[in-house]
């Protein structure tokens, strides 16, 4: 139980590039659903807006890919990463369990604000 708390020690201090790595996801996201959003209505909109737009999209996935690389390189480095295959099942576990709730909730989301 040490190592993962070690672990999670070691992920906390990540979380600024963590967090990094959420906001270019949530940057490409919104972006690119506005570019498509706007070229598919029937009324044609404004380049500037949709220049914007997905210049937000390509920021976010330029965010993305630099705060992923660096947070590699933070593991590569960091000699707290290597755990056991049982403590590494339950930790990929909980990662997968997290997304799917987060995906879940960005579906009752859409599905609510679509009404």
């Amino acid at each position: 139980m040490g190592k993962i708390i070690r672990h999670a020690k070691s992920e906390l201090k990540q979380l600024p590039l963590i967090l990094a790595k959420l906001l270019g996801s949530i940057m490409t996201v919104t972006g690119v659903s506005a570019v498509v959003f706007l070229e598919t209505r029937t009324t044609p909109p404004a380049r500037g807006g949709l220049l914007l737009f997905a210049l937000l999209g390509i920021s976010g996935i330029v965010v993305f890919i630099l705060s992923s690389r660096v947070l590699a390189k933070r593991k590569a480095d960091d000699a707290s990463w290597s755990l056991d295959a049982k403590d590494n099942i339950r930790l990929s576990v909980l990662s997968w369990m997290l997304l799917l709730v987060f995906v879940a909730l960005a579906i009752v989301v859409v599905l609510l604000s679509a009404r």
